[in-house]
């Protein structure tokens, strides 16, 4: 159970930048989005979404929960989701409580004695808990399906281009800079010169030894 929303009559003491920030952000939440829980001792987070919508604005120059909560883990805060079945009169499945035992909500001298992991096994153990929640796994698929439609562009510029390399290659010398001149593909026509100078460099003759001219052979 949360204890009411209201302004802490304490104000922090000590410790860095963001634990100030939170310790007064926590007081000043609303019930029905989180707060301190009637300990004193550990706070509540009701509804993550709403709560970065509403409250990070005011306090950080951001609305991420996922960010929110990384920062909580580098300074060793303890997360963990309340059993739905005790707690349904009261909050919902998706609430999350966090705890340390020198973040407390009357005795705010303590904040200084919240240190922030410096550690590369300590930061890497802070960061996989945010990368396995929901909106990091959301995050992730959303990385691979954009890879993916890269990939596929790639994969279909090169398929055009081995095409167009096999017709350069099988067609007569004399033949070679009308292919090109007729090409009316847009694919071809947006070939840069660079494009043609690697072209050149793998057709397995030499356009140079042709009767046509440096200026025009690449004339389209």
């Amino acid at each position: 159970m949360l204890a009411p929303s209201s302004p802490s009559t304490s104000s922090p003491i000590g410790g860095t930048m963001f634990l100030k920030k939170l310790f007064t952000m926590i007081g000043a939440t609303p019930a029905a989005l989180g707060g301190w829980c009637n300990s004193g001792n550990e706070f509540e987070i009701r509804n993550p979404n709403e709560f970065a919508r509403v409250m990070l604005p005011q306090y950080f120059k951001h609305c991420k929960f996922t960010s929110f909560v990384r920062q909580l883990n580098f300074y060793g805060f303890q997360k963990f989701k309340r059993e739905a079945l005790l707690v349904a009169h009261e909050t919902n499945e998706k609430a999350l409580t966090f705890s340390h035992p020198f973040f407390q909500q009357h005795n705010p001298r303590l904040l200084g004695k919240i240190k922030r992991k410096t550690n590369y096994t300590e930061l890497n153990e802070a960061t996989s808990d945010t990368c396995c929640s929901g909106d990091g796994v959301e995050y992730l698929r959303n990385e691979v399906s954009g890879l993916k439609s890269t990939l596929a562009l790639l994969g279909n510029q090169i398929s055009q281009i081995t095409m167009m390399i096999s017709d350069i290659t099988n067609a007569p010398k004399n033949d070679t800079l009308n292919h090109l001149q007729n090409a009316d593909d847009s694919s071809l026509l947006s070939l840069t010169a660079s494009d043609f100078e690697f072209l050149e460099s793998i057709v397995p003759f030499s356009l140079q030894a042709s009767d046509i001219s440096v200026d025009t052979k690449w004339c389209l």
